[in-house]
């Protein structure tokens, strides 16, 4: 058990102790509280993921990089170039830079989640929405486009998933590709930087926590990225919506929205765990015990995919 591990466990039992008033009385916490629960099972499932077939993943990474695998796709090809580009990493580095930056991920939600109080106690309605929340919704917002453009990778780089993916999937691995790349570079530059909440905090005290609406007007309209901490910033800029009306929050407070959207990301978990098991089955020999043993697990996810699939269109076309 390595050194996140130890803090993971360590922030996640303390966090089953706190509960905190707000989020009983304001359905507003519990949501965020929820999404936040979310991103950081996400995670720790993506981690979890690559350590199970780690050797997998370091071939793949190699095999990419000597141009030996194609990635077939020419969105998947323009996003593994732009991830690149974004965090700065050789290509052996792929996954690996990817793995790093959740476990950074990992902590920041369980510090989040025991920060709670400190970081949302003062927000009611979205007229109280200030700069320090939006720096944690834009960080939430960035870690679970991390999580997500990790799964969908895995999932297209396998030949037979790519082949007939939906297209909203390469669609989304080539829109988020630069976002994230850059949002793991930052991560990667900050190292061992003090947590999500101490973030806040120095931005409450930095006279810049404004709110993001006022009169109708948004912050954008009468502030500019230089007015914030470069952190703060980095992030606005990677990917936080600043009009209040447009943000995720609204979705989140709906019930029927977050089981929605918790079935699309365990649908694309178990994409990529099929993804990854289907490689692994490449090398078996297919009278082998072993083989067999995979192929019935590989059945049952398919089986629980095409389920939660049913599930997802019905809520799509409601």
């Amino acid at each position: 058990m390595n050194g996140f591990d130890k803090l993971g466990s360590a922030l996640k039992a303390l966090v089953a102790k706190v509960t905190g008033n707000t989020r009983k009385t304001n359905p507003n916490h519990a949501a965020i509280a929820s999404a936040i629960d979310n991103v950081g099972q996400a995670a720790d499932d993506a981690i979890t993921l690559y350590r199970d077939s780690e050797d997998t993943f370091t071939q793949v990474a190699e095999l990419l990089k000597s141009g030996k695998m194609k990635l077939s796709d020419p969105k998947i090809a323009q996003a593994y170039r732009d991830y690149l580009a974004g965090a700065q990493v050789n290509k052996s580095m792929f996954f690996k830079s990817l793995i790093k930056a959740m476990e950074t991920i990992s902590v920041d939600m369980a510090v989040l989640d025991t920060g709670f109080s400190k970081v949302f106690g003062d927000l009611k309605t979205a007229d109280d929405l200030r700069v320090a929340h939006g720096y944690a919704f834009g960080y939430m917002t960035l870690a679970q486009k991390t999580v997500g453009f990790f799964n969908r990778f895995v999932f297209m780089i396998n030949a037979e998933h790519g082949d007939r993916a939906p297209a909203y999937i390469p669609a989304a691995v080539a829109e988020d590709a630069h976002a994230v790349g850059a949002f793991v570079a930052m991560l990667d530059r900050l190292g061992s930087h003090q947590s999500i909440v101490d973030d806040v905090i120095k931005i409450r005290k930095s006279g810049t926590d404004f709110l993001l609406q006022v009169d109708g007007k948004t912050l954008n309209e009468y502030a500019q990225p230089k007015d914030f901490l470069p952190k703060v910033s980095a992030t606005l800029a990677q990917g936080l919506t600043l009009n209040p009306s447009m943000w995720v929050v609204d979705a989140l407070l709906e019930h029927e929205r977050a089981v929605y959207e918790k079935r699309v990301k365990m649908k694309e978990w178990m994409a990529t765990k099929i993804a990854i098991l289907e490689m692994d089955l490449a090398g078996i020999s297919p009278s082998s015990p072993e083989y067999k043993q995979k192929q019935k697990v590989l059945t049952a996810y398919t089986k629980m995919i095409t389920q939660l699939d049913q599930k997802i269109r019905a809520y799509e076309t409601e």
